[in-house]
């Protein structure tokens, strides 16, 4: 009998590893479901953006670009992962504002940045 073992799914990056036009890219990917109210174009687009970064999402997985206010972190992960810190200062954007986990353990935001 053999084993088979998927490999390990991937639910980071970093921006700066993107080439530019891959970051052109994910980036108006993350502007499309920025704006869109519509539940099949935003998974779609999130589908599309994390493929872009490497990443490995199926609909209904979120992605989020690190918006740390304290340093450069350019880390796009998976909104799921465990550890994240929301910014409370969300709108108007659809798309949330999360510290990735080491910028929330090192230096969380606080309602004052």
């Amino acid at each position: 009998m053999s084993v088979f073992t998927l490999p390990a799914r991937k639910n980071t990056a970093h921006y700066g590893d993107l080439t530019p036009t891959q970051q052109q890219h994910f980036d108006q990917l993350m502007e499309q479901a920025d704006g869109t109210r519509i539940s099949d174009e935003y998974n779609a687009l999130m589908v599309g953006a994390a493929a872009i970064a490497g990443l490995t999402a199926h609909l209904g997985d979120e992605i989020a670009l690190c918006a740390c206010p304290h340093c450069r972190c350019d880390t796009i992960f998976d909104t799921a992962l465990p550890g994240l810190y929301s910014l409370v200062a969300t709108s108007p954007y659809g798309l949330a504002r999360l510290q990735c986990q080491d910028c929330a353990d090192d230096h969380r935001a606080t309602e004052d940045d």
